[in-house]
């Protein structure tokens, strides 16, 4: 049996925001940074009493916990220490099963065809668009084309991790011919095609760096700081960053 790689042990270690909103206590470690997650105010069900199905919506509480290092950046393409609280402020593609080590799709794909073991083809969920973050992208969605530039950025940034996918759809190391092998058919479709099988390719787009990006943020990313900004379409919005002491979202 071979020993799961990095990308695998960081997926089993990720939580969901329903497994995070699950959490009973309000939990302080000893860690670099604290990461308050939830909303203040609000009127909850009382213990025992059955909610109104037709009720508003309310904010509910926080959570807090500690993290064993200080986050350095929030910048999914480049950043690696923040990844965990990326997955919280970003859309994906989709997410991973570790179990089934299987693709789900209840993120922005809603599913994925793929005729040849290399030709890779994303139906994009409608209606996905940037929080109101306070800034010039508020409401840009996230479309096919968020799709073309997040894996650009993603494949061709100085700083950006493993790049050995990236160059594979590309066919070449030279960063200038990966935009060229990325098509969008239309609005929704997202498609790819490689020049020769990449095993891992499926479980390698789920990780935490593959996070999509609006055009307009991918291509004005410099300008908005992302390793201290967030700017997603992810179930959080950023509140507050001091990465070496705490993040709010």
């Amino acid at each position: 049996m071979t020993e799961p790689n990095y990308w695998q042990r960081l997926s089993r270690k990720r939580m969901s925001r329903r497994a995070l909103l699950g959490v009973g206590a309000t939990t302080a470690l000893g860690g670099a940074a604290a990461l308050t997650v939830g909303c203040s105010g609000g009127n909850g069900s009382s213990p025992g009493t059955t909610p109104d199905p037709n009720a508003t919506p309310s904010p509910g509480g926080s959570i807090t916990w500690g993290r064993p290092v200080s986050v350095g950046g929030i910048d999914p393409h480049v950043d690696l220490t923040g990844l965990d609280i990326d997955s919280l402020l970003y859309s994906y593609l989709y997410g991973w099963s570790g179990g089934d080590e299987a693709p789900i799709f209840n993120n922005l794909a809603t599913s994925l065809e793929m005729p040849e073991v290399t030709n890779f083809i994303f139906t994009l969920r409608e209606g996905v668009r940037n929080a109101p973050a306070g800034g010039e992208f508020d409401g840009e969605d996230i479309d096919s084309e968020a799709c073309k530039e997040s894996f650009v950025r993603r494949g061709t940034s100085i700083t950006a991790v493993d790049k050995r996918f990236p160059q594979k759809i590309a066919g070449s190391r030279d960063p200038a011919m990966l935009r060229p092998a990325l098509e969008t058919p239309d609005k929704y479709t997202f498609s790819f095609n490689m020049a020769e099988p990449f095993v891992p390719a499926v479980r390698e787009m789920a990780n935490a760096t593959w996070a999509m990006l609006s055009p307009g943020v991918n291509l004005n990313a410099p300008q908005l700081q992302l390793s201290r900004n967030a700017y997603g379409s992810g179930p959080f919005m950023l509140e507050e960053f001091v990465g070496n002491e705490r993040i709010v979202i």
